[in-house]
């Protein structure tokens, strides 16, 4: 299992590796750690925390061919939190596309860590052979909003009342 280590703008140490069915219990922490605002924008009115632990498990054991999961932990001395998560799951509608889903918990945001996840997601992808990379935003997430298109995707799909689709191409 790889692990990716860097320090953010202020120094703080991160740790990034891949998701494991050892995760459950940081999964079900970074959903309680976050904002009302925050869980909504990622999960709508479902909140993960409630899911049973091998309910979880089985969102951890993905297919590697078909999808990438990866948490973020911010690290003080042996001290590891978990502060994020992200994964792809190739979509359904095309087998060159995937779908991806990003939680940072507010405290960690604007710190690197969606590029960094967004960078390696991006890599796993290529390297499994998708050519772009998509994600629904809620009309109302506008910092998502913004930083997708700070980081290559272009809005594709726009509906009243739907999520808006951001796509980026990978090639």
């Amino acid at each position: 299992m790889s692990t990716i280590r860097w320090s953010g703008p202020d120094g703080q140490l991160f740790v990034m590796r891949e998701v494991t069915c050892t995760d459950v219990a940081d999964l079900k922490q970074l959903a309680r750690d976050l904002s009302p605002a925050a869980r909504y924008f990622r999960f709508g009115r479902f909140n993960i925390a409630d899911l049973g632990d091998e309910q979880i498990k089985a969102i951890c054991d993905g297919d590697s061919g078909r999808a990438a999961h990866w948490i973020v932990h911010a690290q003080d001395g042996v001290d590891l939190t978990p502060v994020a998560n992200a994964r792809y799951v190739a979509t359904r509608s095309d087998p060159k596309q995937t779908e991806i889903l990003m939680l940072i918990t507010d405290r960690w945001q604007k710190c690197g860590i969606g590029r960094q996840l967004l960078a390696r997601l991006s890599q796993c992808a290529r390297a499994h052979d998708f050519e772009s990379l998509c994600a629904q935003v809620l009309p109302t997430n506008q910092p998502m909003q913004t930083f997708l298109v700070s980081q290559g995707f272009d809005p594709v799909v726009r509906e009243a009342g739907r999520p808006i689709v951001y796509v980026k191409k990978l090639i």
